[in-house]
């Protein structure tokens, strides 16, 4: 049965793999272990000049291989999943090499080598994305493009460093991610620094020389981007590109691979996810749809009530997310408005009233220690203060100061 659905496939598709391509792809791969969005499988297309493109995609990194393919492998993204690629590399260490290909009717991906066959469901959930493909695409129309270029032992030094300092470390519930990254580039050197004081330990920071164009700072998360380079070759060099005085994204490439990692603001993503869990459970719902790395404010809706969440990096002490929701609009600051509010926030408890660019805000600072409890309890005086100041709009109007 399996025979005849793999020479059914062919007539649509096929791709012939090695065993060192196969073992390359699944090294690949194991940066992506506890990656939040970090998916069951691999995707494969061809890119064309008998060359074939392996990419993953997780929450904090993407990556990609290009190596030898077939004129017959398929055009559109194939979902290989980590346990068929595990058959795969068990039956070309057996036979040199292994054959896939996709029977559409049962819709399976089948491999033979040899006389044996493995056959495994296609991939369920599948989305075959455009987006996918082109999200390593660097554009050279950017303008403000930075890069270097550096000896590949150099950075598997940082990455050996690392996790050096990560192996000293315990981590917890409320510092759940290693330690970010910072990065800066520019003058013919790279500059890092993986801060490591929130576990009591020093910041290890270093110099790399470097071919460089251009100058940038980001702050990366560094455990998935190191874990990824130890898979990656020793000898020739790397190249790292930043694109944009803003970057989004540093890409870092080698001759046939590449790793992309997004540029964040690291109180955004060590807090986001308690943050969203915490309004979660108090009957909220994220605002946004499309959400940044880099961001340093979200917005969650009630049926009553829109709370923004700031997240405040402090130089001293825990991190502060700043919860505020509008109370009033005011066109002028008269002493009749400032008197108001001085004597509105006397009355507050935990909770202040603050005046930005003509809106009046109700304001928590909270401190994330304890972040569900904390930003729980921030939520509760929020409400508080918002009911206190109910009406106030109507009274700036009585004194013509409101619109």
């Amino acid at each position: 049965m399996l025979q005849t659905l793999f020479q059914e496939g062919l007539e649509k598709w096929s791709m012939t793999i090695s065993l060192t391509q196969i073992n390359r792809v699944l090294a690949l791969k194991t940066a992506f272990a506890g990656s939040v969005k970090s998916a069951d499988r691999v995707w494969v297309k061809s890119l064309g000049h008998a060359t074939r493109r392996w990419f993953v995609s997780g929450s904090m990194i993407h990556s990609w291989l290009d190596a030898a393919g077939d004129s017959t492998d398929p055009w559109q993204p194939v979902a290989l999943t980590d346990t068929f690629l595990q058959s795969l590399a068990s039956l070309a260490a057996a036979y040199g090499d292994v054959t896939v290909t996709h029977h559409a009717g049962e819709n399976v991906l089948i491999a033979r080598s040899g006389d044996e066959y493995v056959c495994a469901d296609y991939p369920v959930g599948n989305h075959e994305d455009e987006e996918i493909e082109t999200f390593f695409e660097v554009r050279d129309d950017n303008e403000g493009r930075c890069t270097a270029v550096v000896k590949a032992d150099m950075l598997h030094r940082v990455a050996e460093s690392y996790f050096n300092s990560f192996s000293d470390i315990t981590l917890d519930q409320e510092n759940s991610m290693p330690a970010f990254t910072s990065f800066q580039i520019g003058d013919m050197w790279v500059q890092h620094t993986s801060d490591w004081s929130r576990w009591g330990a020093s910041p290890v920071s270093g110099t790399m020389r470097a071919e460089t164009l251009g100058e940038t700072s980001l702050v990366i998360h560094g455990f998935y981007l190191w874990r990824a380079i130890r898979a990656t070759p020793r000898g020739g060099e790397i190249t790292l590109i930043v694109d944009g005085a803003e970057p989004e994204w540093m890409y870092v490439t080698g001759d046939d691979w590449g790793i992309c990692v997004p540029a964040v603001y690291e109180p955004f993503v060590r807090f986001f996810g308690p943050l969203v869990n915490s309004f979660t459970e108090c009957g909220f719902q994220l605002s946004d749809e499309d959400i940044s790395h880099s961001n340093h404010q979200i917005s969650f809706s009630s049926d009553d009530i829109t709370i923004s969440a700031q997240i405040l990096d402090a130089i001293e002490g825990p991190d502060i997310v700043r919860l505020s929701a509008p109370i009033a609009r005011s066109t002028s600051l008269t002493e009749a408005t400032m008197l108001e509010v001085l004597s509105l926030n006397a009355e507050l408890i935990n909770a202040k009233l603050v005046l930005q660019e003509g809106n009046i805000y109700a304001v928590v600072d909270v401190p994330l220690l304890r972040v569900k409890e904390s930003v729980v309890e921030g939520i509760a005086f929020l409400h508080a203060a918002v009911a206190r100041c109910s009406g106030l709009d109507e009274f700036l109007g009585l004194l013509g100061t409101a619109s």
